[in-house]
């Protein structure tokens, strides 16, 4: 049974890289660089990075499973989980992928950034003291 009426769909941001994208998966290359050149190292800032990454939009071509954008972003996720042995082996596929991802980079067109930020509330709390 309806009630008479469609309800509205919020608008979906689509699958649009945006500078914001782009930025985030740039950090992520970087911070893989960088535990590449010591795997033994604090991996905490490659998970964070991995995580935001995670909801990032890929470019265009890049957005298959088997991607070095969300292969690297499926390696950091799990980074800390790993063994000092598996981490060595680990520091081949972080060079070969943060390589793919900056010669990706480098030539994408971004869409204008999707976040916008919140107006400010127009209602006042019944409590408020300031009753105007």
């Amino acid at each position: 049974m309806s009630a008479g009426f469609k309800r509205r769909r919020k608008a979906q941001p689509g699958n649009i890289t945006t500078a914001d994208d782009v930025a985030l998966f740039q950090t992520l290359a970087k911070r893989a660089r960088t535990l590449a050149a010591q795997p033994s190292g604090d991996a905490i800032g490659l998970v964070q990075c991995a995580e935001k990454a995670a909801h990032a939009v890929p470019p265009q071509g890049h957005r298959q499973a088997d991607s070095a954008f969300f292969s690297l972003v499926r390696l950091g996720k799990r980074f800390l989980l790993l063994t000092p042995a598996e981490r060595e082996g680990a520091v081949a596929d972080l060079i070969a992928w943060a390589t793919t991802i900056e010669r990706a980079l480098a030539d994408v067109q971004t869409a204008p950034v999707r976040s916008t930020p919140r107006p400010a509330p127009t209602y006042r709390a019944p409590y408020a003291e300031n009753d105007l």
